[in-house]
């Protein structure tokens, strides 16, 4: 009987961590529904009873930790990170697994857990996890909630109370689920859990019953071009040790510029490039006119030089070059050509910097056709080391991968556009619910996303990335696009449905031709963002130490 009781735990064990390890959409996204039902209760139950408090601390944390192990894995890419990457990856893991080991010590090891407790149980994880948000750079990946993502019914739960309701939904109902099991499920118990457990499908199916008819009424379409570089970091700029592999500025602006000319006979709304589409700043001018005109005349036919925009600055500036005074352009000049000559928005992501303030911006522009005024966005969420330093100790250390100068952190979500008002965002700032859902509250009805992920080459960040986006665009209940310089560039609805198979780009260097619903409808997440969520997590537990509920009998 002992060992066959150490069977099942290790059984248990085992098993709790393939699927909720692997339960992501980013992987085997089925597995995540068999995590947001049982996938922690099968942990919970493999542990011993008689455990001491600190021993199951100790489970938690290396079970938890090896589940983080797995969902970040790629940060083992050392290729452009270099090996710190590794102890940054190990640190965080382990700080993840920390968390689950202070629940894991709070749930009962043996017999039936009382509702209060299953609450402020759930209520402690969620909390936890949404205080990742505000590590030194934030920490936004993985949450619970994740796992009730990957069909798209249940997703719609996100518009409630976000990523971080379903986290609590998911620790609920795990929690009930392993109640239940120590109780030898009586089928009243167990008809209430399959309830519990069916409820965000339920409501996923009466929202798209609702929502579907709505948009099906109307035919308002938005069509966009999004494009893809597909550069790795040692292409886009020059790097010590790789130089030969550096891809000239002009080079890279011509090949956006072929792959643009193959779709022109396409009407879109909007272009976009990615993050940091191309190197040098956006206004600096180290592109002779001469040869910008060569080369677009080659593409587009001598008619493109009507749509060039006017040569003063940011555009352009006379330059003594060789001992010649000539006219050099800028990377704002090919954006605004363009916007000129296809008649659309563009959104292209380009580094700035203002010389009167001496601080640099990664910056994403708005620029409209005919000359329009120009408009920019700042990324507000930098990375630590490669965007910003968060210590000065650290300069050494960055120093060492050539990297001297950071970027300063802009201030506010900002929302442009003409035909659709939308917000910008930038990179890693799309895993940020609150500040994608700011932007929604200023009035944008589409998210713009320009991002570069191809510091992690071959690697499973572009998948998470993108399913973190899916769940922006359902939490606020508007559309999103994304143009990657590498990994997924894709058109998502409202709904945070990919608008069809074919409006996405792979790991592949292209232009991305998609027509997109503009359907919007406002949801209880954009009114109360996750101040709803945690702030019903805090009345749980104050109610819970107000009433002791975790005092031994």
């Amino acid at each position: 009987m002992i060992n066959r009781n150490k069977s099942a735990a290790v059984l248990g064990f085992v098993s709790s961590f393939v699927i909720v390890a692997l339960g992501q959409p980013a992987r085997a996204g089925w597995l995540g529904a068999l995590a947001a039902i049982f996938g922690f209760a099968l942990f919970f139950n493999s542990l011993p009873a008689a455990l001491s408090p600190f021993r199951r601390f100790l489970m938690g944390t290396v079970w938890f930790a090896a589940v983080q192990l797995v969902q970040l894995s790629w940060m083992t890419s050392i290729e452009f990170q270099g090996y710190y990457i590794l102890f940054v990856y190990v640190c965080l893991c382990i700080g993840v697994g920390c968390q689950f080991g202070l629940l894991t010590m709070l749930v009962p090891g043996e017999g039936k857990i009382p509702l209060a407790k299953i609450l402020v149980c759930a209520a402690l994880w969620t909390l936890m996890e949404w205080t990742r948000l505000f590590f030194i750079c934030g920490f936004s990946w993985n949450p619970s909630g994740l796992a009730l993502t990957h069909f798209t019914h249940a997703m719609q739960f996100a518009s409630v109370f976000g990523v971080f309701g379903l986290t609590f939904w998911v620790m609920l109902t795990n929690l009930i689920a392993l109640t239940v099991w120590r109780q030898k499920f009586p089928l009243v118990k167990v008809l209430g859990f399959a309830a519990l457990a069916a409820v965000p499908y339920l409501f996923g199916t009466q929202h798209f019953n609702r929502h579907l008819a709505e948009s099906g009424k109307t035919n308002k379409r938005f069509d966009v071009a999004l494009v893809q570089t597909d550069l790795l970091p040692s292409e886009k700029l020059p790097q010590q040790g790789r130089a030969e592999e550096f891809v000239s500025p002009f080079v890279q602006w011509e090949r956006i510029i072929k792959k643009l000319k193959v779709n022109r006979g396409a009407k879109w709304d909007m272009i976009v490039l990615p993050e940091a589409a191309v190197p040098l700043q956006s206004d600096m001018t180290l592109y002779p006119l001469e040869r910008v005109k060569q080369m677009l005349a080659a593409e587009f036919g001598p008619e493109i030089e009507s749509s060039f925009p006017p040569f003063a600055f940011p555009y352009a500036e006379e330059r003594l070059v060789n001992g010649q005074i000539m006219i050099c352009v800028s990377n704002l000049f090919w954006c605004q050509s363009l916007s000129n000559y296809f008649k659309a928005e563009l959104v292209a992501g380009l580094d700035h910097v203002d010389k009167e303030a001496e601080k640099n911006f990664n910056s994403a522009f708005y620029l409209k056709p005919d000359n329009g005024p120009m408009q920019r966005y700042d990324k507000q969420v930098l990375l630590p080391l490669a965007e910003y330093l968060p210590f000065d100790f650290l300069k050494p250390l960055t120093k060492s991968y050539g990297i001297v100068d950071f970027f300063t952190h802009g201030k506010e979500s900002k929302v442009f556009g003409a035909k659709v008002p939308f917000s910008a965002s930038i990179c890693y700032e799309e895993t940020f619910p609150e500040v994608m859902r700011e932007g929604r509250s200023k009035g944008a009805e589409l998210f713009v996303n320009v991002t570069n992920d191809n510091y992690y080459p071959d690697s499973s960040l572009h998948r998470q990335h993108l399913f973190h986006a899916r769940l922006r665009a359902v939490e606020n209940g508007i559309p999103l696009v994304r143009s990657c310089n590498a990994g997924i560039s894709a058109a998502i609805d409202s709904f945070g449905r990919v608008a069809g198979a074919e409006n996405s780009l792979v790991n592949s260097c292209g232009v991305l031709s998609c027509s997109l619903s503009s359907y919007t409808y406002p949801t209880l997440y954009t009114f109360w963002g996750d101040g709803g969520i945690v702030s019903i997590c805090l009345i749980i537990c104050l109610s819970a130490w107000r009433f002791h509920i975790f005092k031994e009998e």
